[in-house]
């Protein structure tokens, strides 16, 4: 399900596509990109810690949601994505968390209700 015209193949994450700054360490998952997405979500950590499911949109290959994770490891975290080809490398890198679900779906016709 590629919702646009951007391929999101694995030459697209690895060696960035038109518009993207992926690299092989993103493909691979680098002590420097989680040391990137661990600075990113410092911002909003409070929430992190309180909260008992995270969706992450847009997750591409998960490496926030692994992040997430580590941050509060009794939440559950829903990653959604439109790319088939970046949420199987996430489950081939972070799959074995029971506390990880991976969702490939068009994220603008994804449905999400607030509970307040």
């Amino acid at each position: 399900m590629e919702s646009c015209n951007i391929p999101f193949n694995e030459n697209y994450f690895k060696r960035g596509g038109k518009g993207s700054s992926y690299t092989e360490e993103y493909w691979y998952g680098s002590e420097l990109i989680f040391q990137y997405f661990i600075k990113r979500l410092k911002i909003i950590e409070k929430y992190i810690k309180q909260s008992k499911v995270v969706i992450d949109i847009g997750c591409g290959l998960a490496h926030s949601s692994h992040i997430i994770r580590s941050i509060n490891s009794d939440s559950y975290v829903i990653t959604i994505d439109a790319s088939e080809v970046a949420l199987k490398r996430a489950k081939e890198l972070y799959g074995s968390d029971p506390q990880l679900d991976f969702i490939v779906t068009d994220t603008t016709k994804f449905p999400i209700k607030s509970n307040n």
